[in-house]
């Protein structure tokens, strides 16, 4: 696959931790900012715009578990959703469980977004169970992927 789009293939952890490490190493700058010697703090203008970015890249990193959208566009690999669903309007309405999927096609991987999927084969539709980031919260929390539980 490398040839193919001729440049490194890797699964996206991959380049989420070498985010996180720029990251680290944004704030290792930060905190050996002299002023006094007249240095900016790397390509950044400004300590604040280094920090700016730094917090941006762990907000991210976090989200990318925690945003169902997010979720969609790095792991699902499906595009931005355009089309309000008639009964959701848009808004995120809750987690739901298999039968009770919106009629609509919002209701995609464990999620009812709000958004029509562009695609049913994007959708999610008919794929068994939820993401795997749910699933692997709810055995956490001792719940199940077929019945009651968080």
């Amino acid at each position: 696959m490398e040839q193919h789009y001729g440049e490194p293939v890797r699964p996206v952890s991959h380049y989420c931790e070498r985010l996180a490490s720029y990251a680290d190493g944004l704030n290792q700058a930060i905190e050996d900012h002299q002023p006094e010697y007249g240095c900016v703090c790397g390509p950044f203008a400004s300590v604040e715009a280094a920090a700016t970015v730094r917090d941006g890249l762990r907000l991210l990193n976090q989200w990318r578990f925690k945003s169902h959208l997010l979720w969609r566009l790095i792991y699902a690999d499906e595009s931005l959703r355009t089309q309000k669903c008639p009964v959701h309007k848009g808004h995120w309405s809750g987690c739901y469980w298999p039968g009770d999927e919106c009629e609509h096609g919002c209701a995609t991987y464990g999620n009812t977004s709000g958004w029509i999927a562009l695609t049913p084969e994007r959708s999610g539709a008919g794929r068994a169970g939820p993401i795997p980031v749910v699933a692997r919260l709810r055995a956490d929390l001792g719940g199940t992927d077929g019945g009651s539980g968080a």
